[in-house]
């Protein structure tokens, strides 16, 4: 409704009539559309270019992909793809890498099966 008032009054005006913050109408217009199309055309365009690079680095998460995307110069819109998307691309189809274990086991419980086992003290 707005949008078709401000062909003939101003933005701030219209806003301003009906009780609306301008700068809360702008903002929603600026978070709802999506610059430079589909969003999930975008995230199509994103996976398609991950399943390429995971080929190649396999071992790679999502920070490691995002500055590969964008050393690459992958852009959507013009922009540099942003971590936070990338993960929720990844996570969504799937291709996030299996997390490496942080540390080895040392104790070995076979090496000890053949002594008795000594009481708690507590019993």
């Amino acid at each position: 409704m707005i949008d078709t008032l401000t062909d003939q009054f101003t933005t701030t005006a219209v806003c301003a009539s009906l009780g609306i913050n301008h700068s809360n109408f702008r903002h929603f217009v600026t978070t709802t559309k999506v610059v430079g199309g589909n969003r999930e055309v975008e995230d199509t365009l994103i996976r398609d270019e991950l399943e390429k690079l995971i080929g190649d680095f396999p071992k790679y998460g999502y920070r490691m992909m995002t500055k590969k995307l964008n050393k690459d110069g992958f852009k959507i819109g013009g922009k540099p793809v942003n971590h936070k998307r990338v993960l929720r691309v990844m996570r969504e189809n799937s291709l996030l890498c299996e997390i490496k274990k942080s540390f080895i086991n040392t104790t070995d419980s076979r090496k000890y099966s053949n002594h008795p086992v000594r009481p708690s003290l507590g019993e």
